[in-house]
């Protein structure tokens, strides 16, 4: 109980490798967690995909899916819109899409105040 809110984060992201899985899923892994720890649970995640385990990484962080992520993969109301690889265009295209999404938060707060 005595742990912050990014060592619980870190111990969270640790149970969930040494559980051995094949596939591993994480929402929000860095949620409340410094550049420099962001830093660090992205180089240990590309250390499990050099290990052969899959993740699936749900997250609003760019920066945490440049470092971390192959592939990029849209879900729009349970459908795939989307799915690429994080290349040189897969940077532009994961670009313009949090520059659309957060236009959007922006738009639709923008409504919520009139």
């Amino acid at each position: 109980m005595s742990l912050s809110g990014g060592q619980k984060q870190r111990v969270a992201i640790g149970s969930a490798i040494a559980s051995e899985r094949e596939i591993i899923i994480l929402d929000e892994p860095t949620s409340g967690l410094d550049l420099r720890h962001m830093k660090g649970v992205a180089h240990n995640l590309k250390k499990l995909q050099g290990m052969g385990k899959t993740q699936f990484i749900i997250s609003h962080d760019l920066e945490l899916i440049l470092e971390s992520c192959s592939h990029a993969l849209h879900i729009e109301k349970g459908t795939i819109s989307d799915n690429y690889p994080i290349d040189d265009e897969g940077e532009k295209k994961l670009f313009a899409f949090f520059i659309k999404y957060n236009q959007e938060i922006v738009d639709n707060q923008s409504a919520l105040c009139i």
